[in-house]
């Protein structure tokens, strides 16, 4: 009995042991072949890169007609108390589908990622099972998601590789929404909301994609960019700072567009 709970006080400790922050890079070229990496490897927490997945699942749901950009979502209390980034939704209030997309690519609101989720499959944690399932089907190996935000788990963990791939299957297989990641503003109920996304907004090349920041992840961005016939993606994942991460990210384009 001392030994089985000894065995019991050990894995939980293990569990919440946070991984070093790791450093990654990568650029993917429109064939989806990798023309530039650093560290792709290597385990990451995503961030809300997370939210990539509820988007996949989200753009999958409207293609097969399970819901539509119309149609109207009630917030609930979990998703209303989920803390910031957050459009500060209230309990029983509404919000469409397209609103909510928007919500979580602009802004990167957790509680419009919680609604999709509960849209979908009724409670967040069965949504994991989704985006889970869904991983494990795009080839994305070493990818396992605890929620549909990207709020800090310590065994949320993904890989840049992992990450582009789903990045770039989202241009290829929902080219249709895609277009919805080059958004920089959108309104609901009145008030309008700006994106964070420098590169997007200041680097001319660029066409979408997302952020993501938490303590432990790091300053997070995956970029898509066209200049002439070239088109790329890339990616970057446990910068420092904000203002490092888009700099690089400006670079890596820079390099591989010429």
């Amino acid at each position: 009995m001392r030994l089985l709970l000894s065995i019991i006080t050990i894995l939980l400790y293990l569990q919440n042991i946070s991984f070093a922050r790791e450093y990654s890079e990568l650029v993917m070229n429109s064939e989806g072949q990798i023309i530039h990496k650093l560290n792709i490897d290597a385990p990451v927490h995503p961030a809300s890169l997370t939210k990539l997945m509820t988007l996949y699942l989200t753009f999958e749901a409207l293609k097969t007609n399970k819901i539509s950009m119309k149609e109207e979502l009630t917030v609930s209390k979990k998703a209303a108390g989920q803390p910031p980034s957050k459009l500060w939704l209230k309990t029983g209030s509404k919000i469409t589908v397209k609103e909510a997309i928007l919500a979580l690519i602009v802004k990167s609101a957790n509680d419009a990622s919680v609604v999709l989720s509960e849209a979908l499959a009724n409670d967040e944690w069965f949504f994991t099972e989704l985006m889970n399932n869904k991983a494990k089907k795009l080839g994305m190996h070493r990818s396992y998601f605890r929620n549909a935000s990207g709020l800090h788990y310590s065994d949320q963990i993904t890989n840049a590789r992992d990450i582009a791939r789903m990045a770039y299957l989202i241009k290829k297989n929902f080219p249709e929404y895609f277009n919805l990641f080059s958004q920089t503003a959108f309104r609901y109920k009145g008030k309008l909301y700006t994106s964070h996304n420098n590169v997007l907004m200041d680097y001319l090349p660029a066409t979408g994609m997302k952020t993501g920041y938490t303590k432990k992840s790091g300053y997070n961005l995956i970029t898509t960019a066209t200049k002439g016939k070239k088109e790329v993606l890339a990616v970057i994942i446990g910068a420092n700072s904000s203002k490092a991460r888009d700099k690089r990210m400006v670079e890596l384009h820079e390099n591989t567009l010429r």
